[in-house]
């Protein structure tokens, strides 16, 4: 048995249930396995479900539905234990803010923007760089110019969400293409710097050219989500006209600074 958990819905309306899709592999076909109740007897969203048939290397994707049955879009694939960046209780207890003084829903809704922020502080944005690798029609390691390559999906997994991959071509002009498909990434490894791709592109193509974020200091996660907490409260403090924002800004950056 795992557990798998998900955030809450950031639009309120009318979500009554929860899909719960599992795979075997993180590409893999999702079967949907349970559909449950999006809210317990008090009222509270539900965001988490024991899976009994599920292992340590099971992934799973999650979609809300509403009273009328239509389905929103699926979560991004996820193994079990998924954990937000910044939970609910973690800023409740850090912050001290009560729910009168900031609401459940004001805090999913700028929580986004909060885990974005600490994301550019630490990490740098690349991107169309060039992967070294022979193009051989057999080669799928690939080498970023950078490492370690970042958590830029804020999932607490370093897998092929993290990055974007694009085939380039020669267009009769010299120009080089690189379309709107992306190359599919079988796995990644961080510290080194290594993007392995799930078919080895062909001696046709000009280059595999990559989006992604390297770390320019490697953090803990629990100094992430410290720092993820106080950037929260500095955002809200502002939008809720709250008192002293600043004192939050400055407990981001003295956390980052350690």
């Amino acid at each position: 048995m795992v557990l798998v958990k998900w955030d809450e819905p950031q639009v309120e309306e009318d979500v009554n249930e929860v899909e719960i899709y599992r795979a075997s592999s993180e590409s893999g076909t999702y079967s949907l396995i349970a559909t449950i109740s999006a809210v317990d007897g008090d009222g509270n969203w539900v965001t988490e479900y024991d899976d009994t048939s599920g292992t340590e290397s099971s992934w799973y994707k999650v979609r809300f539905k509403n009273t009328a049955g239509t389905a929103g879009p699926y979560s991004t694939p996820r193994k079990a234990g998924y954990r937000p960046l910044v939970t609910l209780e973690d800023f409740r207890a850090l912050t001290n803010f009560k729910e009168s003084e900031v609401s459940d829903y004001d805090f999913f809704q700028m929580r986004p923007k909060a885990c974005r922020a600490v994301l550019d502080k630490v990490a740098v944005r690349v991107k169309f760089e060039k992967l070294s690798g022979t193009i051989d029609g057999s080669n799928k390691e690939f080498q970023t110019s950078h490492k370690p390559i970042a958590d830029s999906s804020l999932d607490e997994l370093y897998n092929s969400a993290d990055v974007e991959v694009y085939e380039a071509s020669e267009t009769a002009e010299g120009n080089l293409d690189y379309g709107t498909t992306t190359v599919a990434v079988s796995s990644i490894e961080q510290f080194n710097g290594i993007i392995n791709v799930s078919t080895a592109p062909t001696t046709g193509v000009s280059g595999l050219y990559a989006n992604y974020s390297f770390y320019k200091k490697i953090y803990s996660i629990e100094t992430l989500r410290e720092a993820a907490v106080y950037y929260l409260a500095y955002l809200l403090s502002r939008r809720l006209n709250l008192e002293n924002p600043e004192q939050w800004l400055n407990l981001f950056n003295l956390t980052l600074s350690k």
